[in-house]
């Protein structure tokens, strides 16, 4: 599977960058870069790897269970179901309240991000509780790797 087809969108990523969002990238990490040639594209930082020739700074390309492990703080949420109906997975954000949201897409990281950039455009989160997240998934990886 093509790494854009695992991660949120490209403008996803420069939203979430816009908003303060950690965009530091380490080995392992998808991100997405304009090329040269003015064509977005996705890739995967392996160990010793060079960027390519980009127009612009790198964005993190957030996957679905990185995203999931972001939103987990305190967010009255349901797990993403697959609606077989409408062929895509849908979220819903604070059910039974006045504040009901559902988000449907065809991709999980891309209704994940969704669900990130809504709930941090209602000031639900702020970009620094979400870096704290960040700063945490990191140190749980760096000992899973050890």
């Amino acid at each position: 599977m093509k790494p854009e087809h695992k991660v949120c969108s490209f403008e996803q990523s420069v939203e979430l960058a816009l908003l303060g969002i950690d965009q530091e990238l380490q080995p392992g990490d998808s991100y997405w870069v304009t090329l040269s040639s003015g064509e977005n594209r996705c890739f995967y930082l392996s160990e010793n790897e060079d960027l390519p020739p980009v127009m612009y700074q790198p964005k993190r390309a957030f996957d679905a269970t990185e995203l999931g492990f972001l939103l987990i703080r305190g967010v009255a949420t349901r797990l993403p179901q697959w609606n077989e109906k409408k062929r895509a997975f849908s979220i819903v954000l604070f059910p039974n309240s006045e504040m009901e949201k559902t988000i449907c897409s065809t991709s999980e990281s891309v209704a994940r991000a969704e669900q990130l950039l809504w709930l941090l455009d209602q000031r639900i989160l702020v970009a620094e509780e979400v870096n704290q997240s960040i700063r945490a998934l990191r140190s749980l990886q760096t000992l899973s790797y050890t």
